[in-house]
């Protein structure tokens, strides 16, 4: 900014005044380091944020003090309801973000998510015992009067409801 002016500075008095390689420099060198102390100063305001929100917790402590953390609560009583040694979980959300984390929270377990495809499968790669994770928002009609998933290939799935709650709700294919 200081530069742009000086330089038009010397356009307006061209005859007067000559281009000054020192001023120029020094101009740009100033606005340089006030615009590095501004980004100093917002980035010392963030560590000490950061530093009073998690230090001396542990690592679930972390979770729970992160933004994040009621979606984390969430998942962790999804976790809880699935049962079994190998148990495949289905990822329905029209939200990419909360389909992410999901499948990140839910890691190691075996998670099936097709983003930017239909949220879950034909009804002939589902079988009895699956999971279905419907993270909100979701496309994925669930008929709770009938207990009933509606495919994309317009099939219905009978389903058990073992977590229902505003962030979504965990299935099991019966």
């Amino acid at each position: 900014g200081l530069l742009l002016c000086y330089i038009v500075f010397l356009f307006c008095t061209a005859g007067v005044r000559h281009f000054n390689w020192h001023v120029a420099g020094a101009l740009t060198l100033v606005c340089w380091i006030a615009l590095d102390l501004l980004w100093q100063a917002r980035l010392g305001q963030q560590a000490a944020l950061t530093y009073r929100t998690f230090a001396g917790k542990s690592a679930s402590e972390k979770l729970l003090a992160s933004d994040d953390s009621a979606f984390v609560q969430f998942i962790a009583r999804v976790k809880q309801s699935i049962k079994g040694e190998t148990p495949r979980i289905f990822l329905a959300s029209a939200n990419d973000y909360g389909s992410m984390l999901s499948a990140y929270y839910i890691a190691p377990l075996n998670t099936y998510w097709h983003r930017g495809g239909p949220e879950l499968p034909d009804r002939q790669y589902l079988s009895s015992g699956d999971y279905i994770l419907l993270v909100t928002p979701f496309a994925t009609r669930y008929e709770a009067a009938d207990s009933k998933i509606r495919l994309p290939d317009d099939s219905n799935v009978p389903v058990e409801v073992l977590v229902q709650e505003h962030m979504g709700a965990l299935l099991r294919v019966i």
